[in-house]
């Protein structure tokens, strides 16, 4: 009478894994897209110091920000990289002072801009790196701000390069996703009415997950486009890359 053999999963390249009866396991996700949870940012203690010059207000039109004093007499070194330590932020009321914020100080920082360029590099890497499609978008649309603030910030950004678009290349093909992510649990119930209901949310699920995706690769798209046109030193990138110089 013969004994069932079990099998024995083991770790790849273990002294385990050359036993007879051993399965070796493949590897572990990356988690190259993982989401990163930000650490709690300098924006938010600010904030909860109430040590910014502005209010929000509400009216017909929505939400907006009042500023206490004019923007133009606002110490850009120390406020404008706090507003750019807030992108990584996810919760309001937080998430929408930092983006408007941000957008209202370019709007009317003119020359005092370009001399804090420097100190924009890491906030604007930190958000980046949070993998999040929605903090990515808004990071985007605010280094495209940037540029366009004035004319001397997109040469001023190219020493930065290589610690930006790094991330730019680990997202470089989900302006195409074709693998959105789907629930794994999927059993059609017996009635078709209820079959119907749960095949609907499945592709909810699936054509978010793919729209998010779709609207961070155009929004990097567009932003590789701004970044070459006013850096002047884009070189042709090889396959597979993003051109820096």
């Amino acid at each position: 009478m013969m004994r069932n053999k079990t099998e024995h999963q083991a770790l790849a390249f273990t002294v385990k894994a050359t036993m007879k009866n051993s399965v070796v396991e493949g590897p572990p996700p990356a988690g190259t897209f993982r989401e990163r949870p930000s650490k709690p940012t300098t924006f938010r203690k600010f904030y909860e110091r109430r040590e910014f010059p502005m209010a929000l207000e509400h009216d017909t039109k929505g939400n907006h920000i009042v500023w206490k004093v004019e923007i133009e007499k606002l110490d850009f070194h120390h406020y404008l990289p706090l507003f750019f330590d807030g992108l990584c932020e996810t919760v309001h009321p937080y998430e929408f002072f930092a983006c408007q914020g941000v957008h209202d100080m370019l709007n009317h920082g003119g020359p005092k801009i370009l001399p804090v360029v420097s100190q924009l590099i890491i906030p604007i890497k930190n958000a980046l790196n949070t993998r999040n499609h929605k903090v990515m978008c808004t990071t985007l649309k605010v280094l495209q701000h940037l540029v366009m603030s004035d004319e001397k910030v997109g040469e001023a950004l190219v020493p930065y390069f290589r610690k930006i678009l790094p991330i730019f290349n680990i997202f470089k093909n989900k302006n195409n996703p074709v693998h959105a992510p789907v629930p794994e649990s999927f059993s059609p119930p017996f009635s078709s009415h209820h079959f119907n209901i749960h095949l609907t949310e499945k592709l909810h699920f699936v054509l978010s997950a793919v729209s998010q995706a779709a609207l961070c690769g155009a929004v990097k798209e567009e932003t590789l486009s701004l970044l070459s046109l006013k850096a002047s030193t884009w070189v042709t990138p090889g396959p597979g890359e993003i051109g820096i110089r």
